[in-house]
């Protein structure tokens, strides 16, 4: 691990956040709004923004343990990295195939073939991570979040267990609480 643990602040609306350096995700798409959404330069320096959901009963600071969470998916973001793109390459067909039966086959060029995870790197744009207060057997959930061609409204999210992947959908599996709740108690 790194020598000191991640600094949180409170942003405008009042969620706790920071900074911090996810490399594997340098030269991924940058996206033509990403400016209405607050910007990413994680194209550019892989810097993105991790914020971190509490839990309900959080009594509104941030424990040692609710930082260590936060700091685990930093320290180890180049293998959930890994696995995140690994995951994402096998589920792609069905993306593809859903897409393009609601798109259209004259869209293919939003949702083309895939033959490595090299090839997303044109296709989605990664923005940020939400990491909840929820944790099983030690091991953080993170939710990573990231622009898609295929889908402008709801993008792509995707939530992880460490370095296991939990679902792939749109945005909202990032950081809706329940789902990992959900995969805690299984």
């Amino acid at each position: 691990m790194g020598n000191s643990l991640p600094v949180f602040t409170k942003n405008e609306r009042g969620h706790w956040v920071t900074n911090a350096a996810f490399p594997s995700w340098i030269g991924f798409r940058t996206l033509s709004r990403a400016h209405l959404r607050g910007g990413s330069e994680a194209y550019k320096t892989g810097i993105a923004e991790v914020q971190f959901l509490p839990g309900e009963d959080a009594a509104g600071e941030l424990t040692e343990a609710d930082i260590q969470l936060a700091d685990w998916v930093i320290q180890h973001e180049a293998e959930i990295s890994a696995s995140l793109l690994s995951s994402l390459l096998e589920k792609y067909p069905s993306i593809r195939k859903e897409g393009l039966e609601f798109l259209g086959e004259d869209m293919a060029s939003l949702l083309p073939d895939v033959k490595s995870v090299n090839d997303f790197r044109k296709l989605i744009g990664f923005e940020g991570v939400f990491v909840p207060a929820t944790q099983k057997d030690g091991l953080p959930y993170a939710g990573f979040c990231f622009d898609s061609s295929w889908d402008d409204e709801h993008d792509l999210g995707i939530l992880m267990h460490g370095t296991r992947v939990v679902e792939i959908g749109g945005m909202d599996t990032a950081f809706l609480w329940w789902v990992p709740a959900q995969d805690a108690e299984r």
